[in-house]
């Protein structure tokens, strides 16, 4: 080995030796989280947390004190009181179509805010049909707005007395999401397809497989060929919900947002989720976070009870 190359590697050894490991990125800030999402429901729920970076455990600290405000067309209709660890509440029900915004003021950080708008109720009907363990049939009435379908596995197991007085969601203390379910659907976002189709039910094999929830989004200038059929279906079970949520527009995006956020990291073998960059949807000013809305409405499926 010549002289000039033992000096150079002798150099080396001693440049890496003097050095130590230096963390150069910068500290994120701490800030207020604020989700909110509101419904048609009596009772709206509010979480506020402050933020924290990736690797420090899934434990959040609580925001302890806040004066959290909810406004309706711009007049204050409630102020959230403390439930839990994070967890605020306010016994009030969104009228739709009406504008809400949410103010929390937190001593010390400037007031955050965000605004939405109550959107109306989905624009479809469950149609009476055969009985199946997995096929629920619908029609498509109005389609103007997107919306999202999802199906819950139900823990209402026993046959109601009355048939004609089903369960309701609100009813329900223990419900799963289906990881998968599958619609054919004419106007379906496959932003979240698996590229597969249901064998659930070999008489309708045309629906195509999605990543828990599908989003339903009408054509430009709005559907013109309605109304017309459409299935939905989830994995056979004995009781189950099937649900229709009209979005606010800010609910919409984070919901898409986070669910391409959740795929990035359940593609084991996807390079991709490597260099993810996808940043999931917030519209809380001076902090982060969700305020949005959606109409909810849900139909109760049991394999012993016709439909």
């Amino acid at each position: 080995m010549s002289t000039r190359l033992i000096v150079l590697l002798l150099a080396l050894t001693a440049l890496v030796s003097c050095t130590e490991e230096i963390n150069i990125r910068p500290r994120a800030e701490v800030q207020v989280v604020a989700s909110c999402v509101l419904a048609n429901t009596d009772l709206q729920r509010l979480k506020l947390t402050y933020s924290k970076e990736m690797g420090q455990g899934h434990y959040f600290d609580e925001v302890e004190q806040a004066t959290a405000t909810l406004y309706e067309e711009g007049t204050a209709v409630g102020v959230f009181t403390k439930a839990g660890y994070g967890d605020w509440e306010l016994h009030f029900r969104p009228t739709p179509g009406r504008h809400y915004r949410l103010e929390v003021e937190v001593p010390g950080r400037p007031t955050l805010r965000a605004t939405t708008t109550m959107p109306s109720p989905v624009a479809v009907r469950r149609k009476r049909g055969r009985r199946s363990p997995t096929t629920r049939t619908f029609i498509q009435r109005q389609l103007s707005e997107p919306y999202w379908i999802l199906c819950l596995r139900s823990s209402l197991k026993e046959l109601p007395a009355d048939p004609q007085r089903l369960p309701t969601l609100e009813q329900d203390p223990k419900v799963d999401l289906f990881k998968e379910i599958a619609t054919d659907h004419r106007r379906v976002d496959q932003f979240n397809g698996i590229g597969e189709l249901s064998k659930w039910d070999p008489d309708h094999q045309q629906a195509a497989l999605y990543h828990y929830y599908t989003r339903v989004v009408p054509p430009r200038g709005g559907e013109k060929e309605l109304p017309y059929e459409f299935v939905v279906q989830h994995p056979p079970v004995q009781a189950s919900f099937v649900v229709f949520r009209a979005a606010s527009v800010e609910y919409d995006r984070y919901l898409r947002s986070v669910i391409e956020k959740m795929q990035f990291y359940e593609s084991e073998g996807d390079p991709s989720a490597w260099f993810d960059q996808t940043v999931v949807y917030s519209n809380i000013e001076h902090g982060l976070g969700i305020f949005g809305a959606y109409y909810q409405t849900a139909y109760y499926y049991h394999e012993a009870l016709p439909i």
